[in-house]
């Protein structure tokens, strides 16, 4: 394993990356590996979730259809799922309840700790999502690359030259 700093994210290359794909380091961008597209099945949700569980269960699975594996991200999405339905829980306690509640002394309003527990949900559903690939970054981190086939300017041209080509 090579020592130093790792490598830049895409993203972040094609940032600074003039139109041919070229860095200012002159180093030709790689888009990764290209994951083809695959018709897999969806495995159904867990019975126990709510509707809202069930929405984003469905969401992920559809979402990274090409690169989720069943057997292996399966747990990590039911974590997902069970923290939507749990957030939804927790909102709707919240707005019965109200944003500021007594306090354990019972003279003193606070904010109600369900809050807190929807954040810790939210901050589980990122890290999460994070681990599957579901930002441009942790797609580069995973090797999941998005393939473009040309840029605007490339097909530009190459609607150039087949203009001109149909004028003569």
């Amino acid at each position: 394993m090579p020592a130093g700093r790792p490598r830049k994210p895409i993203e972040r290359q094609r940032a600074v990356a003039k139109g041919d794909g070229i860095t200012p380091g002159h180093e030709k961008i790689h888009t990764g590996q290209i994951i083809p597209r695959h018709n897999r099945v969806i495995p159904a949700a867990p019975q126990e979730l709510g509707e809202r569980g069930t929405l984003e269960w469905y969401r992920v699975w559809e979402s990274g259809i090409t690169w989720l594996h069943p057997d292996e991200d399966y747990h990590w999405i039911e974590q997902i799922a069970r923290a939507y339905d749990d957030i939804a829980e927790f909102r709707a306690k919240i707005d019965e309840t109200g944003l500021i509640v007594k306090g354990y002394t019972k003279d003193m309003l606070v904010a109600n700790p369900l809050i807190k527990e929807v954040r810790q949900l939210e901050a589980t559903i990122r890290k999460c999502l994070s681990m599957l690939g579901f930002s441009p970054t942790d797609r580069a981190r995973l090797g999941i690359a998005e393939v473009k086939l040309q840029s605007n300017l490339q097909d530009l041209q190459s609607k150039t030259r087949k203009n001109r080509r149909q004028d003569k």
